[in-house]
Order: C-alpha cells, then structure tokens, then sequence
C-alpha cells in the first residue's frame, strides 16, 4: 500500500524533518531534520559516542565547549558575561612536538576580565623524552611565566612573597629535616625564632630571636670563620656612613674610625700575652688588672723628724710575684714656703703585701697612696 504522504524514500528523509507532535524549538520534544541537525528533549546513549566540538547548555547560556586536535584536547568554561575576556580552559596538549624534548602537559587556566592583567595557569607537565628536564607541577600566568614550581628535587618561588598565618607564635613555618632524621634540622616559628639542631637525636640547640624591639639575641655561641687575619667578622655602621666606626678582623683585632675613613684607633694583640693600643687610651674609670693594684695607707708620726713603725698593706688579690710599689703623698703634705720634712718609702715588698714608713718633722696624720705594679 503506498501512502500518499511519503516520510522518506527508500531510507533517505525527504521531509525537511522528522519531529514529535509537541515539538517546539528550544522547549520541548524533538526533531531530526534532513541537514543532520537534531534536538531532543532528554537522551540516552549506550556504548560510545563521538562528537567534536561537543557543546553542552542550552543556547544563550554559558556553554561548556569539548574539543580536539592531532595534538590537544580542549575544554572551555566560558560565562558568557560581558567582562569576561578569557575563558577558563582545560588543555591536554604535546609541546615541542617532534623535538628531543617533546612532553605532554595538562593545563588549567583560570578566566580574565576586560581590564585586568593578572591571569593564573596551573600546568602539570610530563618529563621530556631526553630527560632533560623532571616531571613538574607549576602555577604560571597566563603568559606562561611560573612563579610557583614543584618539582621532583624543590620547591621554587619566583619572584613572589610567601606568607604563613599561624595560630601561634610557637606554630611551625617551616621546617627541614635530613633522611632518616627523627627531629629538625632547621625551623622557622611563627614568632620569626629560627632554631638549628642535630636532626639525628634531640631537639634543636641553638636559636636567634627578636628580644625586644630592634633587639635580635640570639643564648648560644656565635662563630664567624674568615679566610684573612684583615678579614672583617663584625662590624658596624650609622646610616650615611662610607666606612665602619668599629669593626673586628679574623686576628681578633678591634678598631675604630670616624664612618668617613679608614680606623684611626686599634686594640690588637701583638705577641703572646702582649695587647697593644694604637692610639691613645683614656681611662675615666677604675682600671684593674692582675697585673697592678693600688690603694691608699694613713700613717701617724709618733716623734718628730723619726721614721716610724711598719705599717703593713695587704694586697687585695696576691700577685705571682713581688711587684714594684711607687709611693705618692695625696693627703697634708708640706705647704709652699714649709721647712718641715716628709719623706716615706716602701719596705719589705712580697708578692702579698708591703710596709710603709714616713718621716716628718711634725705628727701631723699623712695619706700614702700607693700603686703596685707586676714589671
């Protein structure tokens, strides 16, 4: 029986199309048309499907566009908003193709905005064929600049500040261990405190810290190793200075200068037991040293123009050896135009102590003072 309003011709669609009763563009049911398009409202799909471009939402909404090419795959995630200048895209692609170098490499780039510059790629990156370069994991801009990459031996920041937010100060930053190791080697809190240990056993023995403001201490022992005697290991500078005021050298010497040239002062030790000073030294304090002592002795003629009984002085620490004592008169000495006589000198010196004695033509009290020095 032939009908009198054929659908197709052997199997070729004649019609224009093919579509359901409530068949409504964009809405509902669906249609098969005779170019190849098609639309259906809901479908299944068994087994495999292929379809390139494939784009999924409906029309006038934000579309999410799947493509290929011999050498990508491409997904784009566009919102379709007027501020938006790049799409975020997922890209599967070879690089160098052909070269000893050729890789694969998956990246994520994040969407850009009209008028804004910034823009973030994340690309994770295969080893090259040649091995010349590791497997690595980077966030880049989407100019392909990285500036934060992992990669199989470090960890690398380019040209970016890192900022960790801890809850306390005690809180790690980061930390470093050795192979093997059951504690760190080096650590950096939250507080800025950086502390160094032996990693193998125990915990950290040495640290350097802000004390208080503009005050970096640090409990333990600072040594600086330097290649020359003339080497600096310490020195210091005001703001504006073209040189340092004090600095000390790999032979333990100190000098001081003015900031504007060379030092013009020096403490340096020049031969063994021996501390020499270039320039001069002035004392507005008490010097003591193991080496001199020095007091003062009252002593009270009984008669006059006699000398007196010993009158012993104590030395506050013994020397190793007798020192020479020099005597001097500080307290009622002879007066100007005086004709009475005073004389004192020092007796019986010992490595312990000394006598003094005076004569003078009077009995009137009179103040030795003395100084004792290892010659």
């Amino acid at each position: 029986m032939q009908f009198q309003d054929e659908l197709a011709g052997g199997i070729v669609l004649i019609r224009p199309a093919l579509q359901s009763p409530d068949y409504v563009a964009g809405a509902s049911g669906w249609s098969i048309k005779v170019d190849g398009s098609a639309e259906f409202n809901n479908i299944t799909i068994r087994g495999s499907g292929t379809a390139d471009p494939l784009v999924v939402g409906p029309a006038g909404m934000p579309q999410v566009i799947v493509r290929t090419t011999p050498t990508n795959g491409l997904v784009v995630f566009p919102t379709n908003r007027p501020i938006e200048q790049d799409a975020a895209t997922l890209n599967s692609a070879v690089v160098d193709q052909g070269a000893a170098n050729e890789r694969a490499e998956l990246q994520m780039n994040g969407p850009t905005v009209t008028g804004a510059t910034g823009g973030v790629r994340v690309v994770l990156r295969s080893q090259p064929q040649d091995g010349s370069l590791p497997a690595e994991f980077s966030v880049q801009s989407r100019a392909g600049a990285p500036f934060f990459v992992v990669d199989e031996t470090e960890v690398r920041v380019v040209e970016r500040r890192i900022d960790s937010r801890q809850l306390a100060a005690t809180s790690n930053v980061i930390g470093g261990y050795v192979a093997g190791d059951t504690s760190y080697r080096v650590r950096i809190l939250a507080s800025g405190e950086i502390r160094w240990g032996p990693g193998g056993a125990g915990p950290e023995d040495v640290r350097l810290y802000r004390d208080a403001a503009n005050v970096l201490a640090t409990d333990d022992i600072l040594r600086v190793y330097r290649t020359l005697t003339t080497d600096n290991a310490f020195s210091v500078r005001l703001s504006g200075d073209t040189s340092s005021r004090v600095f000390v050298n790999g032979d333990g010497g100190h000098h001081w200068g003015p900031g504007t040239g060379g030092s013009d002062v020096s403490l340096t030790r020049s031969a063994a037991g021996v501390l020499t000073v270039a320039g001069s030294l002035e004392v507005t304090g008490t010097v003591t040293s193991a080496a001199m002592q020095s007091g003062t002795v009252v002593i009270t003629p009984t008669v006059a123009d006699q000398w007196t009984a010993n009158v012993p002085v104590t030395f506050t620490t013994p020397f190793a050896s007798a020192p020479a004592v020099v005597l001097t008169c500080t307290v009622n000495g002879p007066g100007v135009g005086t004709t009475t006589e005073l004389e004192w000198c020092a007796t019986s010196v010992t490595a312990s102590g000394f006598n003094a004695r005076i004569r003078r033509g009077n009995l009137t009290a009179t103040t030795l003072t003395w100084v004792a020095v290892i010659t």
